[in-house]
């Protein structure tokens, strides 16, 4: 196994370690919740968003949008160090991975239409990781402080959530628990059919 591959979920288990220095947040504080679709590339993913928590976005509910990480800067797909970008990015944020979204306030998209936005993936029910800037951490990234309503000297790479609880379920996701419950309930009657039955022949 490559290296890249085990440093997403080493990064994340070593933010859990640091749980006390987590700056807290509400839920209500950012933007939306969404479930990521596809990585792009280093510094672009495309996600369904689930909720929105502000009225001003609430056109952007149940659409599917493309992502910029705002005040960063990935390397080009082609090289090899985008190439080591894009999968460190794809293994932090699989497919239907839930993410809350802090949309920039100051100009919402980027000059190609993408929504620009620090992307938090929770790491437990109470805490969550920005992405934007374990990208940076991990050097898969670089910061560039674009004109925006972010300030990336202010970011901390952990943060507490608080204020709801919700699961966001992918509407294409299978529903295993709901079909175990019907297995088990039909192994159930078919037991009591076949008890009935033995008594019955008793009698």
């Amino acid at each position: 196994m490559r290296l890249y591959s085990l440093r997403p979920t080493l990064a994340i288990l070593f933010s859990i370690a640091f749980l006390a220095s987590f700056q807290a947040f509400s839920v209500d504080a950012f933007e939306a919740s969404a479930i990521v679709v596809k990585v792009i590339d280093g510094d672009t993913v495309e996600v369904d968003v689930i909720e929105v928590y502000k009225g001003k976005f609430l056109e952007l509910k149940g659409k599917r949008e493309k992502i910029r990480l705002a005040d960063i800067n990935a390397p080009e797909l082609g090289t090899v160090e985008g190439e080591e970008s894009k999968r460190f990015l794809a293994e932090l944020l699989p497919r239907w991975v839930q993410v809350y979204v802090d949309i920039d306030d100051v100009n919402v998209r980027d000059r190609y239409g993408r929504i620009v936005a620090v992307i938090y993936k929770p790491v437990n029910s109470t805490h969550a990781v920005n992405v934007n800037m374990l990208l940076v951490v991990e050097n898969m990234a670089n910061i560039v402080d674009y004109k925006n309503g972010f300030d990336p000297q202010k970011w901390q790479l952990h943060v507490e959530i608080a204020g709801r609880e919700e699961t966001i379920k992918p509407r294409s996701e299978p529903r295993i628990e709901s079909a175990a419950i019907i297995v088990l309930l039909m192994l159930i009657v078919l037991i009591l059919f076949i008890v009935a039955v033995i008594v019955i022949r008793k009698i």
